[in-house]
């Protein structure tokens, strides 16, 4: 694993789980009701 890996890893992941929680929001009441 090189360093640039690292870093787009490292990058990728909090943007994939803001992503994640944008669409998932939305679902939240449709599951919870």
């Amino acid at each position: 694993m090189n360093t640039f890996g690292i870093v787009v890893l490292v990058g990728l992941v909090p943007v994939m789980i803001i992503i994640g929680a944008l669409f998932m929001t939305p679902l939240l009441p449709y599951y919870a009701g």
